[in-house]
């Protein structure tokens, strides 16, 4: 078990269907394309490696889904989000293979049709990229709650969260997944054709 990750006030927009998915341990890895507002250098996990599940509502995203998970504290619109989870990556890359994305499957909860549309995005045919994160996730004892601004709006992934509270700060966390999980997701990511090497 490692010891509990030092908190930075950044925050990453996911379904929250998916965020619940992270903490109930069902998923462990994020692929993403990156939205309109991510700038000409597109989107990269490589700006933060640690952040706030940021949990975002999207009126479709239980038909996005193959599997339905739901928070404890479920967010409103243009209401307080409630920051429970807490990762950090422990590896990230681009896949430009296809047939290797597919296999990921089994990894994620999000449907084929999704994964396809973001990894053919203002992409030439046959070009098509996605990237991947592994993570490794802490759960918050109690929920953080922010109050909403309009600067978390938008097609953007990251956010500046406000500071964090001293308590957070020295409160214990849960470790939902660690060193020996990750290990094995390597093992299975390597077995799907994707080259992965993580430093522990």
């Amino acid at each position: 078990m490692q010891e509990r990750p030092a908190l930075v006030a950044t925050g990453f927009k996911e379904w929250s269907s998916v965020c619940a998915a992270v903490g109930a341990g069902r998923q462990q890895i994020i692929l993403r394309k990156g939205g309109i507002a991510e700038g000409r250098t597109g989107f990269s996990f490589a700006k933060h490696n640690a952040f706030f599940l940021f949990p975002t509502l999207f009126h479709q995203q239980d038909e996005s889904v193959r599997e339905t998970f739901e928070l404890e504290d479920v967010p409103v619109v243009d209401g307080p989000i409630p920051l429970r989870y807490f990762a950090e990556i422990a590896w990230h890359g681009e896949l430009r293979d296809w047939d290797a994305v597919q296999k990921l499957e089994p990894l994620h909860i999000w449907k084929e049709t999704v994964i396809r549309e973001r990894f053919d995005y203002d992409d030439e045919p046959g070009q098509g990229s996605v990237q991947l994160a592994v993570l490794r996730v802490w759960e918050l004892p109690e929920t953080w709650w922010i109050p909403y601004h309009r600067s978390y709006g938008g097609c953007r992934s990251w956010v500046d969260l406000p500071a964090i509270p001293e308590e957070l700060t020295v409160a214990e966390v849960r470790q939902i997944t660690g060193v020996i999980q990750c290990n094995e997701l390597v093992t299975l990511l390597g077995n799907c054709g994707v080259d992965v090497s993580l430093s522990m």
